[in-house]
């Protein structure tokens, strides 16, 4: 398999787009389809949105979050070691274990030995409570997946999706009780995630950022990528998670990477680009965390409809100082409802700013990008003042 066959897909697809889709996603193609991806230029068409008329957004998206290397020559091998990888995770870190027999002479153990049989210590049994324990274990990964599954359920209600088989070509509205759903493979990439990264494990709001990357992955037909959503999934959502694991940190609030850091980022942006709404904001005592928090911690993934999500997305992760991009976005949703927002006493504004008005999201990024060529002069012209 070579970068070639991989990007072959999408220009077949493509000739069934419209002109104005080809236009874009060629030059997307063209940039992929070079032996070293010029990222920065990847990172410019994409900013301005991945038309998915050829499901180039999917793969868009794995180079964006640092999955897929930027020598396209190493991609075959890479894929490969990565699902094994993941593979392995599977194996290693989801397990049940088995009630064993009391070994009772030296001679069972060796054969069990010889024979690569697992060999369990008589101590380890269900009521166990030796922290090293396959019991004692078991029954703490069964709480983690427990919290898991309560918020995977609830994972984007308003769609079937999550609810359907992952096996196209089984019954998709009544499919068989041991069919493997879409929400099985969240819960299992989630439990992966917290038992490989102890320090955080699984916390809520996690699923709401793995949702839409394994909604677009799953959705790729490419025959390279097709039925592996799974372990591509699971490595774009750690590397997402790796930038953004501090918001989820509690300990962690008030450190300079903390989420309370960034909702403070968010308010001197706010302040240097519409100061009245600020000053107004500030009199109510209407704190960022009030009404942003959600926000900054889901990426707006709770806030927009999936497809709106996906485009959004698709600046951030372009976005070369993740996640700046984001500050400008929080900004324009506060702007967008600003005469409301001057009308209104505590009560008021605090009850629209948690519950937005729709917007449409086209109408958002346009202004998030003249609120961020804005605030770049001003900042500019400040530099250029203070210099004198």
């Amino acid at each position: 398999m070579s970068s070639k066959k991989v990007l072959d897909y999408y220009h077949e697809k493509l000739k069934l787009a419209d002109l104005k889709s080809q236009e874009r996603a060629n030059l997307i193609l063209q940039t992929l389809s070079s032996d070293r991806i010029n990222l920065h230029l990847l990172r410019s068409l994409a900013f301005q949105g991945c038309t998915d008329v050829s499901g180039l957004r999917s793969i868009v998206w794995k180079v964006l979050l640092n999955y897929l290397p930027i020598e396209t020559e190493d991609w075959e091998t890479f894929i490969a070691s990565k699902r094994a990888e993941y593979g392995m995770f599977k194996e290693e870190l989801i397990k049940v274990p088995k009630l064993h027999s009391v070994i009772v002479s030296k001679e069972e153990e060796e054969e069990r030995r010889a024979e690569k049989k697992e060999v369990v210590p008589v101590t380890d049994h269900p009521l166990s409570t030796a922290t090293t324990s396959t019991w004692n274990i078991y029954f703490e990964d069964m709480a983690t997946i427990e919290e898991i599954d309560k918020d995977v359920q609830r994972t984007r209600p308003e769609m079937n999706f999550f609810h359907r088989p992952v096996d196209p070509t089984v019954n998709q509205e009544t499919p068989p009780e041991d069919a493997d759903l879409h929400s099985d493979v969240l819960e299992r990439i989630l439990f992966i995630y917290a038992k490989l990264n102890p320090g955080i494990k699984y916390v809520q709001g996690m699923n709401e950022i793995l949702a839409p990357i394994y909604y677009l992955f799953a959705a790729d037909k490419n025959p390279v990528f097709e039925g592996n959503a799974e372990p591509d999934t699971f490595f774009c959502f750690t590397n997402v998670m790796s930038e953004i694991r501090d918001h989820f940190c509690r300990t962690l609030d008030s450190s300079k990477t903390g989420i309370k850091e960034k909702l403070k980022e968010i308010n001197t942006v706010l302040k240097r680009l519409d100061y009245s709404v600020w000053r107004h904001l500030e009199d109510l005592e209407i704190d960022p965390q009030y009404y942003a928090l959600r926000w900054v911690m889901l990426l707006f993934a709770q806030e927009f409809e999936i497809p709106d999500v996906l485009r959004l997305w698709d600046s951030l992760f372009s976005d070369p100082f993740r996640f700046n991009y984001l500050n400008y976005i929080s900004c324009a949703l506060i702007l967008n409802v600003k005469d409301k927002v001057m009308e209104g006493d505590f009560t008021d504004v605090m009850s629209l700013l948690q519950r937005l008005p729709p917007t449409q999201i086209h109408t958002l990024l346009t202004m998030a990008n003249t609120l961020l060529a804005d605030d770049e002069r001003g900042i500019q012209r400040m530099k250029e003042q203070q210099a004198y």
